[in-house]
């Protein structure tokens, strides 16, 4: 029988906010808004779908143990709606409604490039959603000590794998869609530091160690280099640096091949740094510095 592990890898939007300076860099703000939301949604079912995977892999003897205590009843019935803002303040929805009627701010020319990948963002999400259910019904009504009730979880499990594939590919299509409509913004030591965090944090997505010294060698050279210019805002930095700073040390450890805790074991380093250790120093789950970083450039309107 097939002993699939349920890998997931999600990533942020690899885009920074546009300065508030007129409604057309408002609605581009839209787009960013919109899947950086859906990603904090991702996130949320990730743990719930880890939690369906552990539950089988104990019929048929792999490691487990629950990993959160995080069960549908616990969430909204669509997490991307969010009736009552559990998780948003302004919901992908309620974003996804707003991007819908956008056209005449943006031109057609834009709206026809850009909206239709959010509205494949969208679909993909809602499958996303209800893929939770469907895994969490079939595992109450089967016979998990049948291998074909087995094979059947697995199946949708990798489905769901597949899922997150498909956002993160029409992710990377909005990010270049994005870049033909607008110019990147002039650079600054920010946006450095932010090139090079994730730099980093894609070469442990694609399990690319060549060269990763280097990159944590240049990352800590630009937090060297913001703090020793005095004309950066204090207190943008001091809620900056010391999430970068985390990275640095994260990366170390992976560098180091520090042994991994007993419950992440099967899933191996990549998944475990990416998905556990990472990902919450940069984006909008864990209130990463990325968060900080665009209030930064909204509020000095670069």
């Amino acid at each position: 029988m097939k002993k699939s592990i349920f890998i997931l890898i999600f990533t942020i939007l690899g885009l920074n906010l546009f300065s508030q300076t007129s409604k057309n860099y408002e609605v581009l703000n839209d787009f960013v808004n919109f899947t950086n939301e859906s990603v904090h949604g991702l996130l949320i079912i990730h743990r719930l779908l880890e939690n369906y995977n552990q539950e089988v892999n104990k019929y048929v003897d792999l490691p487990n143990s629950k990993m959160n205590n995080i069960n549908n009843s616990d969430l909204p019935l669509n997490i991307f709606e969010d009736k009552d803002h559990w998780f948003y303040e302004t919901t992908p929805y309620e974003l996804y409604e707003k991007l819908k009627s956008c056209k005449p701010v943006i031109g057609e020319k834009n709206y026809n490039i850009l909206f239709p990948i959010v509205k494949n963002i969208y679909e993909t999400e809602n499958k996303i959603n209800s893929i939770r259910f469907r895994i969490s019904d079939y595992i109450y009504k089967a016979d998990l000590t049948k291998k074909e009730d087995l094979e059947e979880i697995y199946s949708m499990l990798e489905n769901a794998v597949d899922l997150y594939d498909l956002f993160y590919a029409y992710e990377l299509n909005l990010i270049t869609s994005l870049n033909k409509v607008y110019n990147y913004p002039s650079k600054n030591l920010y946006i450095d530091l932010y090139e090079e965090s994730i730099d980093l944090l894609l070469a442990v997505r694609a399990k690319n160690y060549e060269n990763f010294e280097d990159k944590i060698s240049l990352l800590n050279k630009k937090i060297k280099e913001i703090k020793d210019k005095t004309r950066y805002s204090f207190l943008t930095s001091k809620k900056i640096i010391p999430l970068v700073e985390d990275i640095v040390s994260i990366a170390k450890e992976i560098n180091n091949n520090s042994e991994l805790p007993v419950e992440y074991q099967l899933y191996g380093k990549d998944y475990y740094y990416y998905n556990i250790k990472l990902i919450e120093k940069y984006n909008r789950y864990g209130n990463g510095f990325i968060f900080f970083l665009n209030n930064y450039f909204k509020k000095n309107k670069i």
